[in-house]
């Protein structure tokens, strides 16, 4: 198993809305990815990115940085023919995940967009989790993403955004340094521009973490030993609305039916 060193590098910069960075080394000493605290979420902003992934060559890596060309045109406009778009010996992808700039030489101030608030973002399906674990406490995600590129993970309660990057299939995993409390967790995955903006996003994702059983996206279920807490309950109440409705519209008739037999049956003997 390969030896994951983790390093701080705190952020001084007051135009970076972020309290800390966290970088994992591979062996070589390459930067693999990246974890950053967020104190302060940025507004929703107006992005025109409107990439259409069907039928385009989402895997080519002419460079071979780890950024597939379609990214690096797409969402970095970065030079796909270059590792270092600058000529600057760091590789485009290594300045992205350390919160720089890949196309100046000035420091970029990254504002980290909410997903969670963002409605313009394009939806992909291929964005997403499939299989979370606890590893020693620790919460283990793996998912997908688009080939060759960077994928961010959020997890509001914990203000952490955390990039990974993805193989040549889109695959990646990753373990979130953080304790992860128990209860519902909401997590989003999304694809940012070097500036923090939300170019697309997956569905969300909730994750419940019972010590160290974690499950996706659970289905409602009642426990009397807890009693029902109030994410439950507007769950419950939201996707079960019409259900509720025509259960008591139909209970009442009952009841009505049987007051009005009771009622009838009364009259007759008198």
């Amino acid at each position: 198993m390969k030896k994951i060193i983790l390093t701080i590098l705190i952020l001084t910069s007051t135009s970076v809305i972020a309290d800390e960075r966290a970088v994992r080394l591979d062996d070589n000493q390459n930067i693999i990815s990246s974890e950053v605290i967020v104190t302060e979420f940025d507004s929703n902003r107006e992005l025109e990115v409107n990439f259409d992934i069907n039928e385009q060559d989402l895997v080519t890596d002419s460079d071979m940085d780890g950024l597939s060309d379609f990214v690096e045109e797409n969402v970095y406009y970065t030079d796909a023919s270059k590792v270092s778009t600058l000529g600057d010996f760091k590789d485009d992808r290594v300045k992205i995940l350390l919160g720089q700039d890949p196309l100046s030489e000035a420091p970029l101030g990254v504002k980290y967009e909410d997903v969670k608030e963002d409605t313009e973002s394009k939806i992909l399906d291929i964005l997403a989790i499939n299989e979370v674990s606890v590893l020693d406490g620790k919460l283990s995600l793996k998912g997908t993403g688009l080939p060759n590129s960077l994928t961010s993970i959020f997890i509001h309660d914990l203000n952490l955004v955390a990039t990974v990057v993805t193989d040549e299939l889109g695959d990646w995993e990753y373990v979130i340094s953080n304790d992860i409390s128990d209860g519902k967790h909401d997590v989003y995955i999304g694809i940012l521009n070097a500036e923090g903006s939300v170019v697309a996003k997956g569905e969300k994702v909730v994750i419940k973490k019972d010590n160290s059983l974690v499950e996706i996206n659970p289905g409602f279920s009642f426990d009397f030993r807890i009693g029902m807490d109030a994410d439950d309950f507007y769950e419950f109440v939201f996707k079960y609305f019409w259900f509720l409705v025509f259960g008591v519209i139909i209970l009442g008739s009952l009841v009505a039916g049987v007051l009005v037999a009771v009622y009838e049956t009364g009259k007759g003997k008198e």
